[in-house]
């Protein structure tokens, strides 16, 4: 397909960006409160320790990669400082207690890729119609995509080659390695940058008692979890970058379906915002039918540099 903008001629290709919403529209059961059934049976230790450090169960299992980050267990251990208060224990012994706690929740949310990795194998993609939407948008013209989802939906309802695919979460269907997690800082919470340095800062004030020892000890453990959980975008921009270079010139519109624009991912949508911004009458498709989703995606879009034509489809 040959599109013509103005005096200049240009092929013309799209680049997808597909979410887990694509997946839905496709009858599968790939929502992260399908997670949650799934590791009723599978793993309800994890189920429970990923529960116990969210105060609102809905907001973890419907935004799961960014409630990843702001999992706490601090209040598991008020028992143990309140033995220390009363007397009962001393710090040294609360001290242990409580690195022990954290070391044991650590544990088993190592445990989160593999139950991720067991999940996705049960979603059967077999017998699943295609969209005429999404066909409509597919005919005359080559297409490429990058793919949130894990499934191999693509390769197996649409017969997309495999090499016209960035899997950017990886698949494992390709035996790559499932990339999960939230998008918070880098460094630990209980350091602050001073003159270029970072400074410690013990998160157990009122512990007096505790050694400078312990204090780093709990303090780490606690962070542990926190950059444990958190998704290294490094190699997966890489990668990125080489797809866009190998395929980038063909194209001329993104078609987004079922992605969600999540602060985890945005990382990855202004390096294609600043891949494509200087191409000429460059249009991004976003299909939401919620008028408040579009509005807000829109808002994302610009606010990260987006400079060319955002249209809708249906």
């Amino acid at each position: 397909m040959v599109r013509f903008w103005g005096k200049g001629i240009y092929m013309c290709a799209n680049l997808w960006i597909i979410g887990n919403g694509f997946d839905i529209a496709h009858g599968l059961s790939t929502k992260y409160n399908d997670f949650k059934d799934f590791l009723n049976e599978y793993n309800p230790d994890l189920k429970n320790v990923l529960e116990d450090g969210c105060n609102d169960s809905d907001l973890l299992w419907s935004r799961f990669e960014e409630a990843l980050g702001y999992l706490d267990y601090d209040y598991l251990l008020d028992v143990y400082r309140d033995e220390v208060d009363i007397g009962l224990d001393s710090p040294g012994l609360c001290a242990h207690n409580m690195i022990q706690t954290i070391v044991d929740i650590r544990r088993t949310l190592e445990s989160l890729p593999d139950a991720l990795n067991e999940w996705i194998g049960t979603i059967d993609v077999t017998d699943i119609d295609q969209l005429p939407l999404i066909n409509t948008y597919m005919t005359d013209s080559d297409n490429f995509f990058i793919n949130f989802n894990y499934t191999n939906t693509l390769e197996c309802v649409y017969d997309i080659d495999y090499t016209h695919i960035y899997y950017i979460h990886g698949s494992q269907y390709h035996e790559d390695s499932l990339v999960l997690g939230h998008a918070g800082p880098v460094y630990p919470s209980n350091y602050e940058e001073v003159n270029g340095e970072l400074i410690y800062s013990p998160s157990e004030q009122a512990a007096i008692d505790f050694s400078m020892d312990e204090l780093i000890e709990l303090d780490d453990a606690k962070d542990y979890i926190r950059e444990m959980l958190r998704k290294d975008s490094h190699e997966s921009l890489r990668n990125l970058y080489q797809f866009l270079d190998r395929h980038g010139s063909q194209i001329n519109r993104i078609v987004s379906f079922g992605f969600s624009y999540g602060d985890a991912d945005m990382i990855y949508i202004k390096s294609i915002i600043n891949y494509f911004n200087n191409k000429p009458n460059f249009e991004w498709l976003l299909h939401d039918r919620n008028s408040s989703g579009q509005e807000k995606t829109i808002s994302k879009l610009i606010s990260n540099g987006f400079s060319g034509r955002v249209n809708l489809f249906y």
